[in-house]
């Protein structure tokens, strides 16, 4: 009885080990399975997406042999792609160190009108349709909407009115300006002044102290130590920051130009020749083996 106990027990824990034995085997073989079984999918999504990609590709290349005329932007290959472009990197502005001359006042420019004026020191081939010319001191002139022209052997040059010159009406978008009480009438760096008698404009010299609130196009920004002056055809110009207004001055004396402006007059003094416009007078000298023009008193 003993023996049958003893065999019967030993039957039943051999019974059990081998069941434990078989479902431990069971759950090794089934993560070993299942490992591999996520790698392919995997691949297979890799294999899916390739194909998309080649066909999108054949795609596009036939839509180019059909359309050669279509742009990239248009192609197929762009809308299909699943890939998108990065947005260009934006370079910072460089860092603008402020030179002595931008401390100074910058001039405001001319108001917007619809008649466009041509610059100061430009040089047409030929004048505008409609112009007058007329000869002002054995010299030929053109005008043409309150702008005058000078004939020289490059072409037409934009310049201030000679003095003396005269027009029977002015052009549109004119100031009148006051000096010690007495009217004047400014257009385009020109200033003008009525004649009762023949009724007309005439051109006069620039007169000292008149003011105007902006400077025509293509004045020039000089220097005479650390003083700016803007300058206009003979016409020097000094701001006024509190007043916001640009008035007319004397030439400084010392102030070197390059060339001389239009219209000159030569003259000599103690047999020196000199050279006068519009009031200011200039003396030849050498600079770094170059001619300039100095303004003198």
């Amino acid at each position: 009885m003993k023996t049958k106990r003893v065999l019967s027990r030993f039957l039943f824990l051999f019974f059990m080990g081998f069941l434990t034995l078989v479902f431990s085997l069971e759950s090794v073989l089934t993560v070993a399975y299942a490992a591999p079984r996520e790698g392919t999918a995997y691949a297979d999504a890799a294999k899916k997406k390739k194909k998309t990609y080649k066909k999108t590709k054949k795609s596009s290349k036939k839509t180019k042999k059909s359309s050669p005329k279509s742009s990239k932007k248009t192609s197929s290959y762009k809308k299909s792609s699943p890939y998108k472009k990065s947005t260009p990197y934006k370079k910072a502005a460089p860092y603008r160190k402020v030179t002595p001359k931008s401390r100074y006042h910058t001039p405001t420019p001319r108001p917007k009108s619809v008649y466009r004026r041509p610059r100061y020191g430009r040089v047409l081939a030929k004048p505008p349709v409609g112009y007058r010319s007329f000869k002002n001191r054995g010299r030929n002139y053109y005008y043409h909407n309150g702008v005058y022209y000078g004939h020289g052997p490059r072409g037409y040059t934009v310049i201030a009115g000679p003095i003396g010159s005269r027009i029977y009406s002015l052009p549109t978008g004119y100031r009148q300006v006051y000096v010690r009480n007495v009217p004047y009438y400014y257009y385009y760096g020109s200033y003008y002044r009525f004649d009762p008698v023949n009724r007309a404009y005439i051109v006069i010299a620039s007169p000292i102290g008149a003011a105007i609130d902006y400077l025509p196009e293509g004045f020039e920004t000089l220097y005479l130590g650390s003083n700016p002056y803007y300058y206009y055809h003979g016409t020097y110009y000094r701001f006024d920051p509190v007043r916001r207004l640009y008035y007319v001055v004397r030439g400084p004396s010392g102030m070197i130009h390059s060339r001389l402006p239009y219209g000159y007059e030569t003259y000599y003094y103690r047999g020196m020749k000199r050279y006068r416009y519009r009031g200011v007078s200039y003396s030849p000298i050498k600079r770094r083996g170059r001619v300039v023009y100095q303004v003198i008193r």
